[in-house]
């Protein structure tokens, strides 16, 4: 991983192998991250995506075992009981151009990611809603 500072904005290179959510998760908690939004793109493997299903009440995955382009991803940093936490979605697509889209659980850097990071002045947290079980802004 290589970083870069400037400001409230952080440029961050994955490299192959590096798992994305636990890479970025271990350096916002050295840094004292507490909130920031992410963008970015990249190239990824063993990729497990997911949705949300209201009904059930829990994450259904979508494991992508194939190379994969990183199209886009989106998402944040917030504290969940005073840890940093990502909520990231990103779209994929592999060597048809088909793209498969939703909750990132897990990446593999297969050639690189280049993210975006703005660090917020102030913290976000995420609750749990009780109507849904989902973590959720606490803007409050």
């Amino acid at each position: 991983m290589q970083v870069r500072i400037d400001g409230k904005d952080v440029l961050m290179r994955l490299d192959p192998g590096e798992e994305m959510i636990s890479t970025i998760s271990s350096w916002a908690k050295e840094n004292k991250v507490r909130s920031a939004v992410i963008s970015g793109l990249g190239a990824a493997r063993d990729v497990r995506l997911g949705y949300f299903d209201l009904n059930d009440g829990k994450y259904i995955e979508i494991p992508v075992s194939r190379h994969v382009e990183i199209v886009s991803l989106d998402g944040s940093i917030a504290l969940l009981d005073g840890e940093p936490h990502l909520h990231i979605h990103v779209t994929v697509s592999s060597s048809g151009g088909g793209t498969i889209a939703g909750h990132l659980f897990q990446a593999v850097i297969s050639i690189t990611a280049e993210l975006h990071l703005t660090i917020l002045g102030e913290p976000i947290k995420r609750v749990k809603d009780p109507s849904t079980g989902i973590l959720l802004w606490d803007l409050s």
